[in-house]
């Protein structure tokens, strides 16, 4: 494996790991925010988390993905 393969996985892998990171802080920003204002808002923050859990494990997917893609062209060319 080249050594651009590798700094291209190591690339996509920590764009993925940003991405979720993201996320997660925005998840946790619209919950502090939207608490202040409303206090009945159950389904709406249902619905959010609902959403943000979906895109979140497609995330988790594709990293999980690209490890294993990584992994099995690494050990085709024998580990290097």
């Amino acid at each position: 494996m080249r050594a651009k393969d590798v700094q291209l996985f190591d690339k996509a892998i920590h764009t993925i790991k940003k991405s979720m990171n993201t996320l997660v802080k925005e998840r946790n920003r619209y919950h502090k925010k939207i608490s202040k204002y409303l206090k009945d808002i159950s389904r709406l923050r249902n619905s959010h988390n609902k959403k943000m859990e979906e895109i979140m494990e497609e995330q988790k997917e594709i990293l999980n993905e690209v490890y294993e893609l990584f992994e099995d062209l690494y050990e085709d060319n024998g580990g290097k």
